[in-house]
Parts: C-alpha cells; structure tokens; sequence
C-alpha cells in the first residue's frame, strides 16, 4: 500500500507536468512499463485534470513503442485542448511511424498553424513531406529549419535527398558537402551524394564515395552493388564481378542475376 501510495504521488506530479518539464524528467525514468500503470490508474480515477494526464501518458505509450496508444491519447487531450500544438506534432510523429503519412502531415501542418517556432515540427513535417513526394514544400521546410540551426548537419542531409528527388543536382551535392563539412562521419550523406553522382554518371567521383560509405560499413549491400555499376560503367569488369559478390554475400536481392548476367 505504501509502494501504490508513493506511486500516485509520483504520478499527480507528472500529470501536470509541461511538454519540456516532462522530457527533463523522463531522463530520470527506469520503468516506463511501471509509469504507464500508473497512469491507468490515475486516469482510471479521474484523479487529475485529463487532459495533462491523456498527454504525458501518450509520451510514456511512445517510448514504449506503442504507436496506436500514443495516437489514441493525443487524441484525447485534442478534443479536451483543440489548440494544443504539441499535441498536434506527437500525434503526427505516431502517424508517420505507422506510415500513415497523409495523417501525419495534417497533423504536423496543424501544429504549424497554432506554433510556428517548434524546429522537430518543421522537420518532420518537412521529412513527410520528402516521404510523399512534395519535395519543393520539403525544400523550403528544411530550409525553414536551417534559419533556427543554422549548422544542423542532418537538416543539409535531408534537404539535398528532397533536392535530388527534385532533380536539383547540383543543389543536392552542394547540400551534401555542407552537411560532410559540419559532419565528416555522416555515412548517408556520402551515400546519397553517391547515388547523386551515379545518376549524373560521375563513375570516378561515385565510386569515391560509395567506398567511403564501404569503410564505413553503411549499406554495404546497396553500396557494393551500386559501386559495381559504377566500375563496371568505367570498364573495370573485375572489379565490378567483385562489389556483386559481395553485395551477394551481404543479401541484396538482385545481385545473383547481375552476377549471372556479367560476370560469366
């Protein structure tokens, strides 16, 4: 009884807790399984306000990867808090983990309308929109990101795929490097800049990084077929037979049929 009694203390206190309150104290918590009881029990006696008890609860549900029960909360505290952009932006981040992309877009679009300053809303909202295809809307949300962190390595990355996706190359390799300059550890970064180069059959300048990413152990069966196209489309045959066994080794589906296909 004294255990329950400590726990509904803890649990009060936490249900009342602000969106940046709750993230410093989560770096505290141990059992999230424990938490969410807790939270049940507490919404089950309508012991606090709901709202911030349905909120705070969908973050506990999140780290425990329960997407649907994060969704189903957020969506409490909206029809309790219409206006509650946090709420908006969390349930859109479930959205997109379910890969229900069109939801989680309105949802981040939503969070936009009533807060305008969050940077994780911009970018995801700004990755949906890459996700869906509206890669000039992605563009100029990533964009949005750079002006509140100016030297965000990943906000480069991901603007220069929706700039490939676009066919801006040149804007695209320009972003990769700004980002391998504020990041020289950033794998996808060389991996992207890689399939940008391979498109524009820049073979010397994609097998570079294609061998990077190698080194660095990203990918390697994607890599290692890519970089075999890219020998093999600079005539080097061996060593493009090599990088398809090796992507054979590492499980990519076509490699066996461009082996048998090349390399008899």
């Amino acid at each position: 009884m004294k255990k329950l009694f400590v726990m509904l203390l803890m649990a009060a206190s936490f249900a009342n807790l602000n969106a940046q309150d709750f993230v410093e104290w989560q770096d505290n918590v141990t059992d999230y399984n424990q938490v969410l009881s807790t939270f049940n029990l507490i919404i089950a006696k309508e012991v606090v306000p709901p709202a911030s008890a349905y909120y705070n609860r969908g973050i506990v549900k999140s780290k425990l990867d329960d997407s649907h029960g994060a969704i189903a909360d957020f969506s409490e505290v909206l029809a309790k808090e219409p206006d509650n952009a946090d709420a908006y932006s969390l349930r859109g981040i479930e959205k997109a983990i379910l890969k229900d992309l069109e939801g989680a877009y309105a949802d981040l679009a939503a969070a936009l309308k009533l807060d305008d300053s969050n940077y994780n809303t911009w970018f995801n909202k700004s990755l949906v929109c890459s996700q869906t295809g509206r890669y000039d809307e992605a563009i100029a949300g990533f964009e949005h990101c750079l002006t509140l962190r100016p030297d965000d390595a990943k906000t480069y990355n991901y603007r220069g795929y929706a700039q490939y996706k676009n066919k801006n190359y040149a804007a695209a390799i320009g972003d990769f490097g700004k980002a391998l300059s504020l990041n020289p550890d950033l794998a996808d970064a060389y991996y992207n800049r890689a399939n940008v180069y391979y498109d524009l059959e820049n073979d010397g300048k994609a097998i570079e990084d294609y061998t990077v990413c190698i080194n660095m152990a990203f990918k390697l069966k994607d890599c290692y077929f890519n970089r075999g196209f890219s020998y093999k489309y600079s005539g080097n045959n061996d060593a493009a037979c090599k990088d398809w066994s090796k992507a054979e080794i590492n499980g990519h589906s076509r490699a066996a049929t461009t082996l048998e296909k090349y390399c008899k």
